[in-house]
């Protein structure tokens, strides 16, 4: 354990150098949907959760109000085709223009979503797998993680300074001016369009996966890892994945790792595709966009989270989140309910390295999900919050970044797959 008078004093749980641990908020519809909603940041509260019926559905008292139109044919997340006529089917196989004016407060978005209708229940072919349906889990060798088939769709990314607004409200000075600088970082608000399924890691990748990949290649992690104790941050000699300043189990995400040492890991899992011909199905290993990661947080909520507004108890670890892990580490992976993507740990316990450059707000951003691979590449972003965070960080669309050389006891991530 750390000794609590190496401590090195911080600002409110400001991060160290350049991770500045920010946070934020967006909307999620699964395919077949278009929606126009608001997002939000850190500690909040907000619209209630949207229905995933298959009826037009307003969503009432949301800080966007929130319309969906689903398309005929359309496939829930679960991959299950929702029930309609064969004429309904072909009357609505036609694209649908939605011209949606958004009040939010004193301003106005006007937005203009195509949908493009696709067909009901996409599967991707495997050679020995079968088909994966959105909704399926797969892996491709014993030390490989576990992945989940996502739905393509559309989702409304970013946030509003109306959705930070009761944050202001109960932060003090420096707090107000955080949650101010966080509100100017995931704006503006625009609809994204996910073209097609994708894999995305079911849980953060473990330190057990992360311990096969380094005694396989012999890859060496040098350079120290920052330790946060107490919202103190430490660089103790020997910090390391394998030694983070609290216990771990190899079902823990591994930490102390840098964008760069989550590039290793990537390519050492496309080396195994290459090597075993059995896995048609699937392109290649990649991290997140920071696109795909915050629809596959969302997972078709409108809510600050995807389980509602409040934090409530035990729905993550972080430092007020009522859990038996909260500001002690990590919590293995898997020990809170699971997202309706049936995603696991997408908010809490771990930041999560994504592929995108860093940028300081969304100007320019792409709409169709990919990462942004211009801007300030030496630092790249990073979501989700951690063990240590209030809990207002915890919100599906806060953002953060780090140099790319930045380990720390509180940053690992989760992997994603191009499926083909």
């Amino acid at each position: 354990m750390i000794n609590a008078a190496q401590t090195i004093s911080a600002t409110h749980k400001a991060p160290p150098r350049a991770d500045t641990r920010s946070k934020g908020r967006g909307s999620a519809i699964p395919s077949g949907a278009v929606t126009g909603a608001r997002s939000n940041a850190r500690h909040h509260r907000g619209v209630n959760a949207m229905s995933q019926t298959g009826h037009l559905h307003v969503a009432q008292q949301t800080e966007m109000d929130v319309l969906i139109i689903p398309a005929a044919g359309a496939t829930s997340w679960t991959g299950r085709p929702r029930r309609r006529s064969m004429m309904s089917t072909f009357c609505k196989q036609l694209n649908i223009v939605i011209d949606m004016v958004i009040s939010l407060r004193g301003w106005k978005i006007a937005l203009l979503a195509v949908l493009v209708l696709s067909p009901a229940g996409r599967s991707v072919a495997g050679q020995d797998q079968g088909v994966l349906q959105t909704g399926s889990t797969f892996r491709d060798c014993s030390e490989c993680p576990e992945m989940m088939v996502v739905p393509p769709g559309h989702f409304l990314m970013g946030s509003s300074p109306e959705a930070w607004a009761s944050d202001l409200a109960s932060m003090g000075f420096i707090g107000g001016w955080l949650i101010r600088r966080d509100v100017a970082m995931t704006q503006p608000p625009h609809l994204v369009t996910i073209g097609q399924m994708f894999g995305l890691g079911k849980y953060d990748v473990t330190r057990g996966e992360f311990a096969a990949f380094s005694r396989e290649t012999g890859y060496a992690v040098t350079g120290g890892c920052t330790v946060q104790l107490e919202h103190k941050y430490l660089h103790p000699i020997g910090a390391s994945w394998q030694n983070p300043g609290f216990r771990q189990t190899d079902r823990d995400p591994v930490v102390c790792v840098s964008w760069r040492d989550a590039k290793a890991y990537v390519a050492w899992l496309n080396g195994k595709l290459r090597d075993n011909a059995q896995m048609g199905h699937h392109a290649r290993y990649r991290l997140p966009s920071e696109a795909e990661w915050e629809y596959a947080a969302r997972a078709g909520q409108q809510t600050t989270r995807w389980w509602g507004d409040p934090i409530g108890i035990n729905n993550a670890n972080c430092d007020g989140c009522g859990s038996v892990w909260d500001t002690k580490g990590t919590a293995p992976v898997g020990s809170f309910r699971p997202n309706p993507f049936g995603l696991y740990d997408v908010l809490g316990n771990a930041w999560q390295w994504v592929e995108d450059c860093w940028n300081g707000n969304y100007d320019g951003a792409p709409l169709d999900g990919s990462a942004w691979t211009t801007g300030t590449c030496e630092q790249h972003v990073m979501r989700g919050g951690d063990w240590s965070n209030d809990p207002w960080v915890l919100r599906s669309a806060m953002r953060s970044k780090s140099n790319i050389d930045q380990r720390a006891n509180y940053l690992g991530f989760r992997v994603a797959q191009t499926l083909r």
